[in-house]
């Protein structure tokens, strides 16, 4: 997973569902499964969210590594 220049951190954390819960990427609700990573950026660890079709993955993708899924550093 490659973290664009033009994706939008998040400081918050919200449930996917909710209205806050947007794509760090496309900017839209992110209804069903949200691939997260986190990223300590200027003065807190910033949130970076985003729909699995978004990083070019399906649902079943995600869905097979479990829910820590792989970690990498950013």
């Amino acid at each position: 997973m490659a973290i664009r220049l033009t994706d939008t951190p998040f400081l918050d954390s919200p449930d996917v569902g909710e209205p806050e819960c947007v794509c760090s990427r496309c900017g839209g609700v992110i209804q069903d499964m949200a691939i997260r990573a986190w990223s300590a950026h200027g003065d807190g660890e910033m949130e970076y969210r985003y729909h699995p079709a978004c990083l070019g993955v399906s649902v079943a993708m995600v869905e097979a590594e479990g829910d820590d899924g792989p970690v990498e550093e950013l």
